[in-house]
Formats: structure tokens, C-alpha cells, sequence
């Protein structure tokens, strides 16, 4: 399975069929050694030198792990169980005895698959431990994963480049497009880079979404660089998760479904919960910047080098920056308006209380992209076993690739996941599969409807290059 409301599965096509699971997590923000903002910084001043936790510099570390290659005759991958310790979990399965799940099985066989098998225990104390794969049992044991090069061919960036995407069963319209070298350098770039601007709309057919889901069209647009130094993101315009109004909820209660719209976004904080839930616009610091320009700030986000490595990962830290005057022109205009999305200054004794006591933001952020998967073929199916797409049409040596990207950000002390993407690119085609969501009931799912790439066009039936099917 993969993603949230509705089922839908997922094949790789290596020899074998995986399994997927999700990971749960909650945000939230703190202060300096847990003061409030107002006692340590000047309320209308710059802010201190923030320095990073001991141990945490801006910059980007690599590691690679290895693929443990199991006998399908002794193990099985399952989806990992709610409460299942994150170190028995690698590329969203558990592997565990063949015999678990099965009619009168103990759970636990899946809760502690190390206690399941001595076998499994050593495997899983590997600390190059990445996932799982099955094969033959003269291959048992752990390998290094497949590789592939020019991280270029899979993401043409060549002007006037075209994606539509199937975004949730066309509740939304996604498209993306190549627009051309970026109007402003982000300052982690040392050459031009590429401007992708991503336009959403709900389907207008559904009238129901339009109604509930506000804005019902809007863009956003990246700022990246792909090259002989693999992929790197820059910039990007904040899109935050949104609250649908009380009035426009089906049915019109505070449970009522959806209390969220799952509209399309990159990395940016999810909504774990809202100050007001009676206003239409929640007041959150991630609804105040909304739709607000960002960049990065000390060194650029780091997806791939030029060889893709399946079993990578990427680790950068940097902060993730507003500039301070769109920032201020953002609060002067929205805070102390009703139902803004800034809020209300308040005062606490000599002191007032602001969402940006400085009128300034900038985020140390941590992102982890893996090289998950490189694989020949991908196909998916519904909940009726319908196959719906395959990318490509035809399988093909290292077809595919994965990254799976996680953001996080601290909240107190504690590093807290807050945006998580699964993003599949196909060579010479681009990007065809994304799931999105670190929030597993409002995971969402994007796949590739049409394209037009270097000028060739691929429409949503009888192309070559993959196989799609509305659904």
C-alpha cells in the first residue's frame, strides 16, 4: 500500500514484490533553553547568533548501507505494525519469520522480529543495515545495492518541460513545469539554476473539493540545480498544509471529513494541531508563511551525486530562511486582522508576546534523502487488483530510481519529523510517482497522467514510454 485514504498498491518490479509501511510523527517548536522568545531577544531588534546544538554544523554527510538478501522460504516483509521500534523498520517493512501473520501467530514475531530468529537477530545488530530484498538462498546475506549513472537522465530540466499528475484520484490537477533559469540565484547556488514551478488546482469536475478546499488553485515554485554534481535544491515557496473551514466540512462539524485538504506541497511543516480551530485560517507559524518565498541558507539540499547508489543517504543541515523584509510585510499585513493567519500580539506583564518576536525566521533544518530503491519497473494497481500504470511500459535495467526525503526540525530538544516525500523518477522521462505526508491518514499520492519532455510529447494513452490509466 501506499499512502493514505484510499488503497492503492504498489509492485517493484526486481524479481521480487515489496511490501510498504509509514512512519508517524508530530511537530512542534520550542525556545532558547526554554525561555520565552521576549526575555531573550529584543522585541523589535535582530536575534542573537543562533548556534546549533554541540555536535550539529551546517553541511552534508553521505553513508551507504547495505541490502540483506533473504530466502522467501524462511522470512517474509510485512508492513511494520503501530508501535513498532523504528530500527526494525528498513524501506517502510519489517522482515520477520515466514510463518508471521499467519492464523494464530503471535504479533510479536512482527514487533521483535530479532527475537524471531537468530538468523534475523545478527542481521538486524548490522549497523549498515538498509533493507531487505529476496533471492535465491545460495545469495543470503548482506550485498551492496545497484547502482546507476547520470542522475541527469532522470530529471530532464530542459525549458518548457511538462508533467500533469493524477494528484488523490484527480482530486487535484498537478502540473509541473520547467520555466527556465531561476530570476535570483539562492545563495547556496554557485551557477544559474533551474527554476520548477508546480501548478494545482482542484479538479474542477468535483464540485465538493471546491467548495471545501481553499484556495482551490495556486502555484508554487523550486529553485534546484541538476548536473555532473547530481541534484541539489536551493529554494522554495512555503506551502502549508490546510485547515478546511468549519462550514465547508461535509458533514458541517468539528469531526467532519476532511478536516484537512492533503493539497500538494514540498518540504514544509505539517499541522500537527491549531491554536483556534474556531477561525477558518488556523493561526500557525507555518500558516503565517504560507505561500511566502524561502531559501536555504549555509549549503543546498543534497538529493544524489551524479551515480546513484541504491542504499545512500544524504544527510544535510541548513537553515531554511524567509528574508526579513517579506517576512515583516507578511505580519503587518496579517497580524492583528481577524481571522488573520499571524494572530494576536498579547502582552505578558512589560513584555508583548509576537508569533516572530524579531520579525525574523530562520529554521535549522535537518533533511535525509535516501537512494531507496533502483529498480527496472514499477507497477501500480488498485483496490480491485486494476493495473493503473506502469513506469516504464517496458522493464528495463535501472528504469527507476527512489528517494525517499524526510525534513525535520527541533522541537524543545528534541528532532522531530515534519515533511516526508517519496519521490520515483524514471529515466529520460523524469518525475512520475510522489507520496507526500508524514501524517499517515492524510498521506497523499501523485502520478505521473501526461508529460511533454525535450519536445517529445507522451499523452495519457498509447505512449511508449509508460502505461497509465485514470482511475
Amino acid at each position: 500500500m501506499i499512502g493514505g485514504g484510499r488503497p492503492e498498491a504498489i509492485r517493484v518490479f526486481i524479481g521480487v514484490a515489496s511490501a510498504f509501511g509509514l512512519v508517524v510523527a508530530l511537530a512542534g517548536s520550542g525556545c532558547k533553553e526554554g525561555k520565552p522568545p521576549y526575555d531573550v531577544i529584543p522585541p523589535d531588534g535582530s536575534p542573537e547568533t543562533f548556534l546549533p546544538p554541540t555536535g550539529i554544523h551546517p553541511g552534508v554527510a553521505r553513508t551507504v548501507g547495505s541490502i540483506y538478501h533473504f530466502d522467501p522460504a524462511r522470512f517474509r516483509l510485512f508492513p511494520p505494525l503501530s508501535g513498532t521500534d523504528p530500527r526494525f523498520v528498513r524501506r517502510d517493512s519489517v522482515l520477520t519469520v515466514a510463518r508471521a501473520g499467519n492464523a494464530g501467530a503471535p504479533l510479536a514475531l512482527r514487533l521483535r522480529p530479532d527475537e524471531a530468529d537468530p538468523e534475523l537477530a545478527v542481521m538486524y545488530s548490522n549497523p549498515l543495515l538498509f533493507g531487505f530484498e529476496a533471492d535465491l538462498p545460495a545469495n543470503v546475506g548482506f550485498h551492496d545495492g545497484r547502482r546507476a549513472t547520470n542522475a541527469s537522465d532522470y530529471f530532464p530540466t530542459q525549458t518548457g518541460n511538462t508533467w500533469e499528475y493524477n494528484y488523490n484520484q484527480r482530486d487535484w490537477i498537478v502540473v509541473d513545469s520547467i520555466a527556465g533559469p531561476s530570476a535570483v540565484q539562492p545563495p547556496t547556488a554557485t551557477g544559474p539554476t533551474t527554476s520548477l514551478v508546480t501548478h494545482c488546482q482542484v479538479n474542477p469536475l468535483n464540485i465538493t473539493l471546491l467548495s471545501q478546499f481553499k484556495p482551490n488553485r495556486y502555484s508554487y515554485a523550486s529553485d534546484l540545480t541538476v548536473d555532473a554534481n547530481g541534484i541539489q535544491f536551493h529554494a522554495w515557496r512555503l506551502i502549508s498544509e490546510r485547515v478546511v473551514a468549519f462550514e465547508d466540512r461535509d458533514p458541517p462539524r468539528p469531526s467532519g471529513n476532511p478536516d484537512r485538504q492533503r493539497n500538494p506541497r514540498f518540504l514544509w511543516l505539517s499541522i500537527s494541531g491549531t491554536q483556534n480551530p474556531a477561525v477558518a485560517v488556523p493561526v500557525a507559524s507555518d500558516q503565517c508563511l504560507d505561500d511566502l518565498p524561502s531559501h536555504l541558507e549555509g549549503v543546498a539540499l543534497k538529493f544524489s551525486q551524479n551515480e546513484l547508489v541504491e542504499g545512500e543517504t544524504f544527510t544535510t543541515w541548513s537553515y531554511l530562511t524567509v528574508d526579513t523584509a517579506v517576512l515583516r510585510q507578511r505580519l503587518n499585513s496579517e497580524a492583528q486582522v481577524p481571522n488573520g493567519r499571524c494572530g494576536f500580539e498579547f502582552a505578558v506583564g512589560p513584555d508583548t508576546l509576537r508569533m516572530f518576536p524579531t520579525r525574523t525566521f530562520k529554521i535549522l533544518s535537518r533533511f535525509d534523502v535516501e537512494v531507496e530503491r533502483i529498480v527496472n519497473q514499477i507497477t501500480l494497481v488498485d483496490a480491485n487488483v486494476r493495473t493503473i500504470g506502469k513506469y516504464p511500459r517496458t522493464a528495463a535495467p535501472n528504469a527507476v530510481v527512489k528517494f525517499r526525503v524526510t525534513m525535520s526540525v527541533f522541537s524543545g530538544a528534541t528532532l522531530t519529523p515534519v515533511q516526508e516525500l517519496g519521490m520515483w523518477f524514471q529515466k529520460g522521462l523524469g518525475p512520475v510517482i510522489r507520496t507526500q505526508g508524514v501524517f499517515a491518514p492524510r498521506r497523499a499520492n501523485a502520478r505521473l497522467r501526461s508529460a511533454v519532455v525535450n519536445n517529445i510529447v507522451y499523452p495519457s494513452d498509447n505512449n511508449p514510454a509508460f502505461e497509465y490509466q485514470d482511475d
